[in-house]
Order: C-alpha cells, then sequence, then structure tokens
C-alpha cells in the first residue's frame, strides 16, 4: 500500500518514491531531497519580479529544484541560502 506524500512523492514499502517512475529517493524516516538531484538557480529564475535578495540577507540566496533522477519530474522547488541543507519540510506522519 502507497502513502501520497507530495503531488509527485509517494510512500511505498518505508520508502520514498517518485510517484511517475517509482524512482527510489530514499528511506520514508529521511528527507527525500537528499535523494534527488538539485538544481540552483538566481531567485530571478522561480520569480522574475522578485528584487535581489542581496538587498536583505547576507548570504546567497538561490532558488533550488530538485528532480528525480529516475525520470527527471520536478519534485519540489524551495528558496534557499546557497550551500544549506535542504530543508525537511515533508515528512510522513
Amino acid at each position: 500500500m502507497s502513502r501520497v506524500l507530495t503531488e509527485t512523492v509517494e510512500i511505498t514499502g518505508g520508502e520514498a518514491r517518485c510517484r511517475q517512475c517509482g524512482h527510489v529517493l530514499g528511506a520514508a524516516d529521511r528527507n527525500y531531497k537528499l535523494g534527488a538531484l538539485v538544481r540552483d538557480l538566481p531567485v530571478t529564475e522561480g520569480n522574475p519580479t522578485l528584487r535581489d535578495p542581496a538587498i536583505y540577507a547576507d548570504d546567497p540566496v538561490v532558488f533550488r529544484q530538485f528532480v528525480c533522477p529516475g525520470c527527471a519530474t520536478l519534485l519540489e522547488t524551495e528558496i534557499s541560502v546557497a550551500g544549506a541543507p535542504p530543508q525537511w519540510d515533508v515528512r510522513p506522519a
């Protein structure tokens, strides 16, 4: 039996998997983003109308995309400080 974690990720047999191709992203009790490909882009790639984050933050800020290594489905995005670990914002109950 599988449980939907996000629109693109499900938990099946104790593993986080891409809902598109079934690629295993890791154990269900860890951040599935750690098993994804990561692409850091300028914040303006996510929203071209945003002001330069350097006005507000001392550290560089990026628009981060998490992509399935199996099928290249975009799994999640986040705005983050460059070099910071992925946010663990969605966890199975």
